[in-house]
């Protein structure tokens, strides 16, 4: 979990480039703990199911950089501090192989949940409806190449932001 040290690190740096008295405090985080990571994790898999009927591939603007959804339903989800999703910009197939990929319970070692205010500081307008943090349990096999994700050269981890098909047009600015 050296990804929440990261956060740490960059909200004070944040909060003292914007002349605010740093303090961990205004980092706003929730642990799951492992008593309820079952009933947490079964309920955030009917979540993401059913918010997955939400889905619109028209209202989805792709501007040179990212894909954005106009109407957003979905979380940021950042697994082992490597692999983001954004789950309102795939269909309901890219959705299902997330939620079978990195949701069994048997899988997971931990799960943070980081608030809206907190998560757009790190990704801006993809983190506008907050950030969960999933991570793997060591030793646990998992394909990360899964709902659209993209792999970022020269590091290790990538994400989903560019969502385009080739009859999509890109607006600029």
């Amino acid at each position: 979990m050296k990804g929440i040290s990261v956060i740490i690190i960059f909200v004070l740096i944040t909060t003292v480039v914007l002349g605010q008295k740093p303090s961990i405090n205004k980092l706003d985080i929730k642990t799951i703990s492992n008593d309820k990571m079952e009933d947490f994790v079964d309920s955030l898999k009917k979540k993401i199911t059913s918010d997955t009927a939400n889905f619109d591939r028209n209202d989805l603007i792709h501007n040179g950089v990212f894909t954005r959804n106009i109407k957003p339903y979905s979380s940021l989800y950042c697994i082992d501090d490597k692999y983001v999703y954004k789950l309102d910009i795939i269909d309901g197939k890219g959705v299902l192989e997330f939620v079978n990929q990195y949701l069994d319970v048997k899988k997971v070692g931990a799960i943070i949940i980081m608030n809206p205010e907190d998560s757009q500081r790190l990704y801006g307008s993809h983190g506008t409806l907050g950030l969960i943090f999933i991570y793997i349990r060591k030793g646990t096999v998992y394909n990360p190449d899964i709902a659209g994700l993209k792999r970022k050269a020269k590091r290790d981890g990538g994400d989903n932001f560019w969502q385009k098909k080739p009859n999509e047009i890109i607006l600029r600015n």
